[in-house]
């Protein structure tokens, strides 16, 4: 594995998310644009990572008895890639994700990250984080629908 500044992280890149149950999709390129990401990071030698969620609960589509949770075929990993396996909503949590990320050398700039290399905003993170929460690991709801129930 190649030294960079960077990594290339695939969470929960999974056949299960296409189960009826989680609604309609939100972003039908994410497979394609993660694939793209994938083939330039492998042609670079970079640090690659893929996660899987294997969910605890009975009915998730995400539970190993399902039968859904291989890897979407556009960005599944080759052999000698790193696959995690999480049972919780961080891919961080239960996992060895943080030394492997110091072992590959990865250096994390929390301002220029994501979103078109733009510094996050704390509203929309703290809403992406309750919309994944939502429905496998909790039922999120708001203070007011909380204090009228």
């Amino acid at each position: 594995m190649a030294q960079s500044p960077r990594a290339l992280i695939l969470i929960d890149f999974q056949i299960g998310f296409d189960d009826p149950a989680w609604g309609g999709r939100n972003n039908p390129g994410a497979e394609a644009n993660a694939a793209r990401l994938l083939a330039h990071w492998r042609e670079k030698g970079w640090p690659i990572f893929h996660v899987r969620h294997l969910s605890t609960e009975p009915r998730s589509p995400l539970n190993p008895a399902n039968g859904q949770v291989a890897f979407k075929p556009e960005v599944a990993p080759l052999e000698g890639e790193p696959v995690l396996e999480k049972q919780v909503n961080s891919a961080f949590i239960g996992t060895d994700l943080e030394d492997r990320l110091a072992c590959a050398a990865v250096a994390a700039n929390a301002d220029t990250s994501w979103r078109d290399g733009g510094k996050s905003d704390a509203k929309f993170i703290h809403q992406a984080a309750l919309d994944h929460l939502h429905g496998e690991f909790a039922e999120v709801v708001s203070v007011e629908d909380v204090l009228a129930g």
